[in-house]
């Protein structure tokens, strides 16, 4: 189907957090290599990998590839229902292991760039098969299913013109799937029936509105036979056919609508036992249900809204009233819709679900065998495949979520009340103001307590710069030219702000001792002045007037660690607009030696230091936000001494913005987890040798994420994380 995407939106652009220095080397990115074009032929991937899971809106799969296609179908008997996504040029089967939980099992290279995936049995063997058209070429493509979760040679079937939807279905009963096809550029509905083996006979065709895109089959009138409705974009309609005799159609009425129907679903939404249709109004973000009635009528059509230029719509009960309700993809959104049944055939308003970027296909089932259904959505710029599990109540994903300040950027944690809890502060951009998330019990909250700052708080820290028991919070202020000190009073509270002078434009700082003296001081990356600062603490939790050091262009983020060995802090600095980093060797008493720079591809964001390698040196990892050409964080291996080896880039999701090194899975090894600003969901990369990183866990959070920490949050000795969300002004906290 001929389709232009529109375009991403520009991500915001924010600091990062800084992350302090973990004891955490040479690595190569993980990537799977794809045979040669040999349909027939596949691959395994991460069997036998240990999954982790976290308390997230979904879990996602990377593909590496935009997708244009996915179905869900138990392939191989096992009792559980699999995946299957088309990529560009490539057919890739997600096994589903238990659970909901999948791995990369079997994919096959395409002879043509495709566009779109349809499953069925159209030999009557019992196996499902694959059948997708191509974007470019009169023809689709027939993969037989060998019952085993693979697929044998595709095979070739000419047709007269492109096909833009697609749809199987046994039209004349003889056991077989039909393909049943929308031709968009002859305004064309046709119907090629299976003969066996993967072959078709010749087109038959009727005449539709003006460029259908989608179609959906069902029974209208009750009377055994399967009839078709079709999406007729640039037309505005929707076209009823009602089978006949013979696995024929006959023209029905011709729908009118409202706008620029880009798909249509079919269910009996009112229980009257005849099929109902409801089409996704691309021009109005809406759905429009008409109730079938007798003698081959149907009702005007009601109307409920949708996420933005909805794109994809299906149906399924998610509420568990046996009332059909609906699923729709909005595109330009990254949302998917959930519209559930009053019972009647009208519906109730949207509930929307955060997806990835770009929702472009969607298909749902029971991937957990919980009794409640689920969906997964083909988030074609995001390349993954995101996977929602129901909750029953037309509400998906178990992410728990705080309210803050407007639009948080910062995150930062620590036990601010010393009662042996973690609690969470959030560094607000949007209201001038930082949030205290007091934990009263494991993994709960109290309510957001607010404090004021200056202007465009960016970052925040939890240190200690007097002595007492209560720690202090230290903000940048980016619209300000400050920091700003909130001395712990106890119980979580703190005293107003102290504001101190900065360069232009404070990002990232980080809270150390920088001269030796035992006391916490603050360094502090100017970006609007090319610029570091550093302000030395007297011990009273006040700072000294700063001090000034040159940086490249651009300044984002600032550590302080002792990555040499000497036993001296040196200071590491993210210089955005010099796309390098920067490192300074500590003399002593708080001075450094001249800078020397390390590349990177494209504006460094955020720092961490860690032994992601393994080898006993700390590495340098930072994200690279913005990067137009592939995004992703790059390591750069510790050689020892203060020096670092050539950047290895690592693939991850749209922005990368902050970056935690944590063992999160247990084994000894650091794991590298990045929020995705622009794509709603943290990236986690497992240490799997001294050699190269595991693949990707995804685990969604909010809208446009941040800051982010890890800590045990509700004591169970594992690792979780907590996320800011710009957007949805919020905090999210993952529980492993």
């Amino acid at each position: 189907m001929p389709h232009s995407p529109s375009a991403v939106a520009a991500a915001l652009s924010l600091c990062a957090l800084a992350v302090a220095p973990a004891r955490a080397a040479q690595l190569s990115p993980t990537s799977q290599s794809i045979p040669a074009r040999n349909p027939a032929v596949g691959a395994s991937a991460y069997t036998g990998r240990k999954h982790l899971h976290f308390r997230s809106s979904f879990e996602a799969y990377a593909t590496r590839a935009n997708l244009d296609g996915l179905v869900a179908k138990d392939l191989d008997g096992d009792g559980w229902v699999d995946l299957v996504a088309m990529k560009t040029f490539e057919v890739l089967v997600l096994k589903n292991v238990g659970n909901g939980v999948f791995e990369r099992a079997w994919h096959a290279p395409t002879v043509e760039q495709n566009s779109d995936l349809v499953i069925g049995d159209v030999d009557g063997d019992g196996h499902a098969d694959l059948v997708y058209p191509t974007w470019s070429t009169n023809e689709f493509f027939c993969a037989l299913g060998n019952g085993d979760g693979t697929f044998g040679a595709q095979q070739a079937i000419a047709t007269s013109s492109i096909l833009y939807g697609l749809l199987l279905v046994d039209v004349d009963g003889d056991g077989r799937a039909d393909v049943l096809s929308v031709r968009g550029d002859s305004d064309q509905l046709v119907l090629q029936r299976s003969l066996g083996g993967g072959q078709f006979a010749a087109e038959v065709a009727w005449s539709t509105g003006a460029t259908p895109y989608g179609l959906d089959a069902g029974d209208f009138d009750a009377d055994g036979r399967l009839d078709v409705a079709t999406a007729d974009y640039t037309g505005g309609t929707v076209s009823v056919f009602f089978g006949a005799p013979g696995g024929t159609f006959v023209s029905g009425p011709t729908l009118l609508t409202p706008g620029s129907p880009f798909d249509v679903t079919v269910a009996d939404f009112d229980h009257d036992g005849r099929a109902d249709i409801a089409t996704a109004d691309a021009a109005n973000d809406e759905t429009q249900v008409y109730l079938a009635g007798p003698n081959r009528t149907f009702a005007a059509p009601t109307a409920r809204n949708l996420a933005q230029q909805p794109i994809k719509l299906v149906h399924g009960d998610f509420n568990g009233d046996t009332f059909e309700d609906l699923l729709c993809a909005g595109y330009s959104a990254d949302r998917v819709s959930c519209l559930t049944n009053r019972g009647d055939g009208t519906f109730n308003g949207k509930n929307d679900a955060l997806a990835g970027v770009g929702p472009y296909r969607l298909a749902v089932a029971d991937f957990d065998n919980d009794g409640r259904l689920d969906f997964a959505s083909a988030d074609t710029f995001a390349s993954i495949v995101s996977v929602h599990f129901g909750l029953g109540n037309g509400n998906f994903g178990t992410l728990s979520s705080r309210p803050v300040g407007a639009a948080p950027v910062g995150l930062a944690s620590g036990d601010l009340d010393n009662d042996g809890r973690v609690d969470l502060v959030s560094a607000n951009s949007g209201s001038n103001s930082v949030s205290v998330l007091r934990a009263t019990g494991p993994a709960t909250f109290a309510n957001a307590t607010s404090f004021a700052t200056g202007p465009g708080p960016r970052h925040v820290v939890v240190a200690r710069l007097d002595g007492d028991a209560f720690p202090e919070l230290i903000v940048s202020n980016s619209g300000a030219a400050t920091i700003s000190v909130l001395r712990g009073l106890g119980g979580a509270n703190f005293a107003a702000a102290v504001n101190y002078p900065t360069g232009n434009a404070p990002q990232g700082l980080t809270v150390v001792d920088c001269d030796g003296d035992g006391l916490n001081d603050v360094v502090v990356a100017n970006s609007g002045s090319n610029t570091t600062s550093f302000l030395r603490g007297l011990g009273n939790g006040t700072l000294a007037a700063k001090v000034d050091r040159a940086a490249g262009a651009g300044p984002n983020d600032v550590l302080v660690a002792d990555v040499s060995g000497d036993g001296l802090v040196d200071l590491v600095v993210a210089e955005g607009l010099s796309n390098s980093v920067s490192v300074s060797l500590g003399l002593g008493g708080g001075s450094f030696a001249p800078r020397t720079t390390l590349a990177t591809w494209l504006n460094p964001m955020q720092l961490a230091l860690g032994d992601v390698t393994a080898d006993g040196k700390l590495d340098l990892v930072v994200t690279e936000f913005g990067h137009i050409v592939g995004y992703s964080y790059c390591v750069l291996p510790g050689l020892g001494q203060g020096a670092f080896g050539a950047r290895t880039p690592f693939p991850c999701g749209y922005d990368p913005f902050d970056v935690v090194l944590a063992d999160f899975d247990g084994d000894g090894l650091l794991d590298v987890a990045t929020s995705c600003n622009y794509s709603p969901y943290v990236d986690l990369r497992r240490g799997g040798s001294a050699r190269h990183l595991e693949a990707r866990d995804l685990f969604g959070a909010g809208d446009h994420c941040a800051g982010m920490v890890a800590a045990d949050f509700n004591g169970d000795g594992r690792l979780d994380l907590a996320v800011a969300n710009t957007a949805s002004n919020d905090v999210s906290v993952m529980l492993q």
